[in-house]
C-alpha cells in the first residue's frame, strides 16, 4: 500500500470538530471528536467514534448521556482544549464557561448543543468503538457556520 497516498486521501475526508462531554457521579470530561455522522431519522440517532484508550470511553458509557457540542468558526481553541489527553491536562473545564448541572457539561459560547442518550455502543476490531445515541434534546444558541477540520491547524488520519 502506498502509506503517503493512503494518509493524504485519509486527511482528505470531511470532518467537522465537535466537543463531547459527560458526567457520572461527579466526575466530568470532555473530548473532541471528529468521526460523528447521523444513522437515524426516527427515532434521531447519531453515532461516534471513540477510541479505547481514551479516558472518555468509560466515561461515556457509565454516563450514558452526553452533550455534543456544535463549534463556531472561531472554535479552534475550544477543540484544541478538548482534543488534549486526560493524563496531560486533568481539568480540561478549567477557565471555560460551563453549565454544570446534574447532566452532561454544557459550554456556553457555541452554535449549538444536541443531547444524547447512549442507545448502543458497538465494539469493533479496530482501537475505536462505535457509540450510538438518541437524540433527546437540542439547543441553538447562535446562528453561524461550525468548525470544521480543515478550518484549522489540527490533521486526522490514521
Amino acid at each position: 500500500m502506498d502509506e503517503k497516498a493512503r494518509r493524504l486521501l485519509l486527511q482528505n475526508i470531511p470532518y467537522g470538530l465537535f466537543v463531547v462531554t459527560a458526567q457520572d457521579k461527579g466526575q466530568r470530561n470532555g473530548l473532541t471528536v471528529n468521526w460523528l455522522t447521523q444513522v437515524s431519522f426516527r427515532p434521531p440517532l447519531v453515532a461516534m467514534a471513540i477510541a479505547r484508550a481514551c479516558q472518555n470511553h468509560p466515561l461515556i458509557a457509565k454516563a450514558g448521556r452526553v452533550a455534543i457540542h456544535f463549534l463556531p468558526k472561531t472554535g479552534e481553541a475550544l477543540a484544541q482544549r478538548f482534543v488534549v489527553p486526560t493524563r496531560r491536562t486533568p481539568d480540561k473545564f478549567f477557565g471555560a464557561a460551563v453549565k454544570d448541572d446534574a447532566g452532561p457539561p454544557i459550554l456556553e459560547g457555541v452554535v449549538g448543543v444536541l443531547e444524547g442518550k447512549l442507545v448502543q455502543k458497538v465494539e469493533t476490531i479496530g482501537d475505536h468503538d462505535i457509540f450510538v445515541f438518541e437524540i433527546v434534546d437540542a439547543r441553538l444558541d447562535q446562528d453561524g457556520s461550525v468548525l470544521k477540520l480543515a478550518d484549522t491547524r489540527m490533521t486526522y488520519a490514521g
